[in-house]
């Protein structure tokens, strides 16, 4: 008798996001969880200046940029950054 397992799906996991402008006026998280589409991921503004926004995301390697007052910029704190088709670097975030 064949016993069946069941597969498990993969769980989503809390990722944070941080970008540090005090000056900004507005600032979305843009990226391939989001089909980088630009104003649909805004993200949280602290009284400190610092933008932050948490996103639920399935196992997998992500790329992203931050949108910061109509300029696309990567993370400063980026651990890991990618070489994008338009002559910049895009970050990345695993999930595992």
């Amino acid at each position: 008798m064949k016993t069946r397992s069941k597969k498990i799906p993969p769980r989503r996991q809390e990722v944070s996001f941080e970008f540090d402008a005090p000056s900004a006026r507005e600032v979305y998280l843009v990226g391939t969880f989001n089909y980088w589409t630009p104003h649909s991921t805004p993200m949280l503004r602290r009284a400190d200046g610092r933008w932050l926004r948490s996103l639920m995301l399935l196992p997998g390697e992500y790329e992203y940029l931050f949108l910061v007052d109509g300029q696309w910029l990567a993370s400063p704190t980026a651990a890991e950054l990618v070489a994008n088709p338009f002559g910049g670097c895009n970050c990345v975030v695993r999930v595992v």
